[in-house]
């Protein structure tokens, strides 16, 4: 296994399974999103790869974003994602600690990622560290 920036093809393929894996990454909360770009909301955006014999198991994408609360630049994670058969393994925890490194080489202090009630992924970000900050909450009208 190897974790790398990835290619302009990679990129292609990641922000076309974007729009198959949203069901799964928002824990079933969106079915489909055409304007969903896991890049958009963030500057300096950077894709890593997992690879295992040529074939990508998985994807990190972060970059910057400006903290309007705090007045400064944060690390903000926008996307992870393991293909089921490479899960549990910790590529998801590497993907994750290179990304941070990244991050603080950037001179960044604080980084940041959403995820969705009911995701998996909640319970590796807290082992590493990562606290609530703020809850979005919604009902129907």
């Amino acid at each position: 296994m190897q974790i790398k920036i990835a290619s302009p093809s990679e990129i292609r393929y990641i922000r076309h399974m974007g729009h198959q894996i949203v069901s799964e990454l928002s824990a079933g909360y969106v079915k489909e999103s055409p304007h969903l770009q896991s890049d958009q909301f963030v500057e300096n955006s950077v894709y890593l790869v997992l690879v295992n014999q040529g074939k990508i198991a998985g994807w990190i994408i972060f970059g910057d974003v400006f903290d309007i609360y705090t007045n400064k630049m944060k690390g903000m994670i926008s996307e992870v994602y393991i293909f089921p058969s490479y899960r549990k393994q910790g590529w998801g925890k590497q993907l994750m600690e290179k990304a941070l490194f990244v991050c603080k080489q950037r001179g960044l202090e604080d980084i940041q990622l959403n995820v969705f009630a009911g995701n998996e992924a909640k319970k590796l970000y807290e082992a590493m560290g990562f606290q609530e900050i703020s809850v979005i909450m919604e009902r129907k009208l």
